[in-house]
């Protein structure tokens, strides 16, 4: 997980910046910034990312682990789902490419 958190930095550094916080004039939730909350996540959080990078809507149970971790409140539906923003799908892909690729780098290596 140490190698991804240098990719995250990277991915940060070259995206276009956005601000993390998208309030609401009444006090409401955060929008998502997956890219800036990867290193607060539990391990296991960020192994469902990777695991289901095609995922959209982020189930309540991994929404509630990521708000428990980062202390963010993020916007949820009614049913206490999270719409990931494209931004968020591309980091999760690429995260997820980045991991699978250096799995496949790591297994010819040891050929």
């Amino acid at each position: 997980m140490q190698k991804l958190k240098s990719w995250t930095r990277r991915f940060r550094d070259i995206r276009a910046p956005r601000h993390f916080l998208n309030n609401n004039d009444k006090g409401g939730a955060f929008a998502m910034d997956i890219a800036k909350l990867w290193d607060q996540l539990e391990p296991e959080t960020q192994r469902w990312l990777l695991d289901n990078p095609g995922c959209k809507i982020l189930p309540r149970t991994i929404a509630a682990a990521i708000m428990k971790s980062t202390g963010a409140q993020l916007e949820q539906d009614r049913h206490g789902e999270t719409v990931l923003s494209g931004s968020d799908c591309d980091f999760i892909r690429g995260a997820a490419d980045w991991v699978e690729a250096s799995r496949d780098t790591s297994s010819s290596q040891r050929s």
